[in-house]
């Protein structure tokens, strides 16, 4: 469970057409974010398999200048956040990473994905 295999398992869903959708899309306008071209429902399912990755490779994630990467690592915080095998305490480490790495989060859908569960169970 790596960030790179992650991103390997999410370039399988890259198009030219979801790229342009996502270049349309995102106003992130930090000049530094870029889209990658993959569908929102295959970032979700893709983040589903990746459901027991650690923390210090989601934070590589965030690391990502591609949107949709930052989008599956939220994801996957979000889906270990509502899991209910995961423990108080990682939800807490959780919400902590959240917090810390927000600066990496330059887009309102960010927030309306990862922020009311990881928010919520604290």
């Amino acid at each position: 469970m790596t960030a790179k295999n992650y991103i390997n398992r999410l370039s399988e869903f890259k198009s030219e057409k979801e790229l342009d959708k996502v270049d349309k899309y995102f106003k992130g306008n930090d000049g530094k974010t870029k889209p990658f071209g993959v569908k929102f429902g295959d970032i979700f399912k893709t983040a589903k398999e990746f459901i027991e990755m650690p923390l210090s490779e989601i934070n590589k994630l965030l690391d990502n200048e591609y949107y949709e990467i930052r989008m599956g690592a939220v994801s996957i915080m979000d889906y270990q956040a509502k899991s209910k095998k995961t423990s108080e305490t990682r939800k807490k480490e959780l919400f902590e990473l959240y917090l810390t790495r927000h600066d990496r989060l330059n887009n309102w859908d960010f927030v309306d994905r990862g922020a009311y569960i990881l928010l919520e169970n604290i």
